[in-house]
């Protein structure tokens, strides 16, 4: 039985249940954006990389995944495909796939793994970066409870200045932000390893979007 809605693009779950074909399928229950309702002055998405857009549901149910387990550690939505792949046991070989599997994490012996997300959002416009044009994006990433706002496409150092940190545990509603400043001697040590860490995210994927080598900024 076609138990799909296309009309409403829905899958009636408790129809596949009866069929029985719910207990060998993954169903995964996530969002490609979250809402603002006036937390930061607007209403809607778009333009902005508070966590009231950006922090995002991801629940899962199928095989070999267990029940009632809630996992605190970072991912996006970049890491769903080759999660997938991983549970089901097959090879990514041959695939571009730029996310990692986050089976490790809901394991018993999960690690505390570090990790670090990328955020991305179009702010209009374009920005032209070594001879290409391409779309001026808002970009940021979190690591260890740290986030690092900044944009548009590129951060160079005239732009230093202009970014921005929010600390997520102390600050979980973003609400005091930090201004590094341009003058790197005033920064603190775990300020200089984030933004250093940064950079090398932002360069990696300004090289994916020109497909050319790094330049020095």
């Amino acid at each position: 039985r076609d138990t799909r809605e296309p009309e409403r693009g829905r899958i009636d779950l408790v129809a596949l249940d009866r069929a029985g074909g719910l207990a060998r399928t993954h169903v995964i229950v996530t969002a490609d954006h979250g809402e603002e309702f006036l937390e930061h002055g607007g209403v809607g998405h778009g333009r902005k990389l508070h966590e009231e857009q950006v922090h995002i549901p991801l629940l899962w149910f199928g095989p070999g995944i267990p029940q009632g387990r809630t996992v605190q550690d970072l991912g996006g939505l970049i890491d769903i495909v080759p999660t997938l792949l991983d549970v089901l046991g097959l090879a990514s070989r041959g695939m571009s796939l730029q996310g990692e599997s986050l089976r490790p994490l809901w394991g018993k012996k999960a690690p505390q793994a570090r990790r670090a997300v990328l955020l991305e959002e179009f702010s209009g416009g374009t920005e032209k970066v070594a001879g290409r044009e391409l779309p001026c994006v808002w970009r940021g990433m979190i690591a260890d409870n740290q986030k690092v706002v900044a944009g548009p496409l590129r951060l160079d150092r005239a732009r230093v200045e202009n970014l921005v940190v929010y600390d997520l545990a102390r600050d979980p509603g973003e609400q005091r932000p930090r201004r590094l400043g341009r003058d790197s001697s005033t920064w603190s040590a775990a300020d200089a390893a984030l933004l250093a860490r940064y950079v090398r995210l932002d360069r990696a994927v300004t090289r994916l979007a020109t497909g050319t080598a790094d330049t020095a900024a």
